[in-house]
């Protein structure tokens, strides 16, 4: 930026050390923590229940970067079959990650399959897992609950079901 100075004016700027502690300040309030919460549910006799995972803290936010879903009944396939069966496709998605009860988004696709059978199941690998990267994961800020939700899937039917979420807590610096 071209600036014309005047004689006798004034020049208000920063010294080294006053830019370095500055910069100090701000990184502070924008420190990162990691967060590793943990929740255990037992699923009715359909496969079907809501979790509250983790709960984000009232002026931050939360980067989720990964998610592990597992059983009591340890490793396997878990199975749905859509409402109604017949080759037509149900909007019921089997499981799926909530935002204050909203939808993130299904399971990522690679991690599923869909049958060639009349029924149209659809099969998960259990334990479960999902990874981001940065700027890839769900973003869950100012008190939202972070929820996964279960919609009749048959191998967890009446049984515990833990899910473990891994992420980034961090105070966003102040807006100037």
């Amino acid at each position: 930026m071209l600036q014309t100075v005047v004689p006798g004016a004034k020049i208000d700027s920063l010294t080294y050390e006053e830019t370095r502690e500055l910069i100090r300040s701000e990184y502070r309030t924008a420190v990162e923590n990691r967060v590793r919460a943990e929740a255990t549910v037992r699923l009715d006799a359909t496969g079907t229940g809501v979790l509250d995972v983790y709960t984000v803290p009232v002026g931050f936010e939360f980067e989720l970067r990964r998610l592990n879903i597992a059983s009591d009944t340890g490793y396997g396939w878990a199975k749905f079959i859509p409402q109604g069966g017949g080759t037509g496709q149900s909007s019921v998605v089997p499981i799926e990650y909530l935002r204050s009860g909203e939808s993130l988004s299904r399971a990522v696709p690679d991690k599923y399959f869909d049958s060639t059978t009349p029924t149209n199941e659809t099969w998960y690998l259990f334990p479960h897992v999902e990874t981001w990267s940065r700027e890839q994961g769900p973003y869950l800020r100012n008190g939202e609950i972070l929820q996964v939700a279960f919609r009749a899937v048959a191998f967890v039917a009446s049984v515990g079901v833990q899910v473990t979420a891994e992420g980034l807590l961090r105070k966003p610096p102040a807006r100037f």
